[in-house]
């Protein structure tokens, strides 16, 4: 006997879900929904269904892009900027109204970007402060969201130029620990931060402690979409101001080992968490044989030993409406390291100030070209708009705040489905699948496929498999991917159409 008639449900196990209504319909996107639920027919993408004439048992379908924007989907979208200028985290009032509930991520925000320093979390050695990062976190896993959590681990800016009044390293590293430190100049000269001398093994074991610490408790938080390494130079953008450049590093040798002992430190702490490389813009500096080309740079400040670990990420500054793209292979290096490390670790990119009327207001068509055409960010930030900005910043960037939501990261689309019509309890079970990727980026993390077949008058799933082999990563814009799902199944399926 044959079970007839089969109504097949398709989506990426865990997190990405695509639907298939085999023979009917096929959801054309990836986004979240229950296989139980009612679907209205406008829900649904534009297809042709056609028959293989070489078997009558299967039936072949085809559809397009219905080009909505969509959410929810892990390492992608577009970033929101909670911090609210002249605040720290410990009294933000844009973060304590989000623990309290007062106000909601907004829907169209994808991943929120949040600056938590060294001294919010250890205010004296060791010291540990977690309970408002409980907090954020466990909010920010209640409303389906995640976290970039810009750890703030080097030299604060001065408050006069930066708003903040951020305390990075803590002042305890040293006044009771006895770090070594300089006023390190950045601005063309005209502020300084106090920046710890970082080959000091002061400094690194008490980094190391750190990051340790807190990666013990939230390596894996379901609220955290990757940890930013910051822990060398202004902001931690490593390399990429006046006073990273300039550090008084006594050799080449050594400015290399204390850079890849920071990294390692970031990667012996992190198993299950994105860890996000700093990729800031800087110059060749022609006085530095060891870094007078980019090619060199990328060796001398152990960006190659970073990409060496396969789950990592690159963060890339700036996008703006001027499309820094020019010139990468002598000046600046964020777009060297964007265009040598893209293929194999996903981008995320920031902007200048939203609102900025010579870099990004100026023509919010060329930000978002800039994001989605040169860097290929997974993630893109606005920047500084929090909660009272949000809805001004949407209304000045219009069609182009919708275009960056569509195209950033990735977009699967199931382009064509083949499979049985008809199926016989312990027999095979085959769907023939051809994907593309409609997004600018790509999924770094792999997310098996599973198929279900539901009763089709009340709708109870019957059977469900799952092809465990089935992997995404890699699929870039633009290139087509042929997948074979194959299943035994069960001797004692029951006999009825679904």
């Amino acid at each position: 006997m044959l079970v007839k008639k089969v109504y097949l449900v398709v989506f990426f196990a865990a997190c990405l879900t695509v639907i298939v209504w085999a023979s009917i319909f096929i959801r054309s996107d990836q986004t979240k929904i229950n296989p139980m639920d009612q679907q209205d027919d406008n829900d649904w993408g534009k297809m042709f269904i056609l028959f293989d004439q070489a078997d009558l048992n299967k039936t072949t379908v085809y559809f397009t892009d219905t080009h909505e924007v969509l959410h929810g989907n892990p390492y992608r979208g577009i970033a929101f900027d909670i911090n609210t200028v002249g605040y720290k985290f410990t009294n933000d009032p844009a973060v304590t109204d989000l623990i309290h509930g007062v106000r909601s991520i907004p829907e169209d925000a994808d991943i929120v970007r949040v600056l938590i320093t060294w001294s919010d979390f250890e205010p004296n050695d060791n010291e540990w402060d977690w309970k408002r990062i409980d907090q954020f976190l466990d909010k920010i896993h209640e409303q389906g969201k995640t976290a970039e959590i810009q750890l703030l681990m080097s030299e604060a800016p001065a408050s006069a130029d930066s708003g903040f009044p951020f305390e990075y390293p803590p002042a305890w590293l040293f006044d009771v620990k006895n770090c070594s430190y300089r006023m390190a100049p950045y601005g063309e000269g005209i502020f300084s931060a106090k920046q710890p001398i970082y080959y000091d093994p002061i400094y690194l074991s008490e980094l190391e402690e750190a990051i340790s610490s807190f990666a013990d408790r939230y390596d894996g938080h379901p609220g955290i979409a990757w940890v930013d390494l910051r822990a060398f130079s202004l902001f931690g953008e490593w390399s990429g101001w006046l006073d990273g450049q300039q550090f008084p590093w006594p050799d080449a040798e050594t400015r290399t080992r204390t850079l890849r002992q920071i990294i390692d430190i970031y990667k012996n702490a992190f198993n299950k968490t994105m860890v996000m490389m700093q990729n800031a813009g800087a110059a060749v500096n022609r006085d530095d044989p060891d870094a007078d080309t980019q090619v060199k740079r990328y060796s001398a400040f152990a960006f190659d030993y970073a990409a060496a670990n396969p789950f990592w990420g690159f963060r890339s500054d700036t996008v703006t409406s001027e499309g820094k793209w020019t010139g990468y292979s002598k000046k600046t290096q964020t777009q060297w390291v964007n265009k040598k490390t893209r293929r194999d670790h996903i981008q995320v990119a920031e902007g200048s100030n939203w609102n900025n009327s010579i870099l990004m207001l100026n023509n919010p068509r060329k930000v978002v070209q800039n994001a989605l055409e040169d860097y290929r960010a997974n993630l893109q930030a606005l920047n500084n708009v929090s909660f009272h900005d949000w809805d001004a910043m949407k209304n000045a960037y219009g069609e182009w705040f919708t275009t960056l939501g569509r195209y950033v990261g990735y977009r699967f689309l199931l382009a064509k489905a083949t499979y049985n019509t008809k199926v016989q309890p312990g027999g095979d079970f085959t769907l023939s699948q051809t994907w593309t990727n409609n997004g600018v980026g790509f999924s770094p993390k792999q997310y098996p496929l599973k198929v279900y077949f539901t009763d089709q008058s009340t709708g109870s799933i019957i059977w469900s498999g799952t092809d465990y082999s089935f992997d995404q990563r890699k699929w870039f814009k633009g290139d087509f991917y042929d997948v074979n799902t194959s299943f035994t199944l069960p001797p004692d399926l029951p006999i009825r159409n679904v």
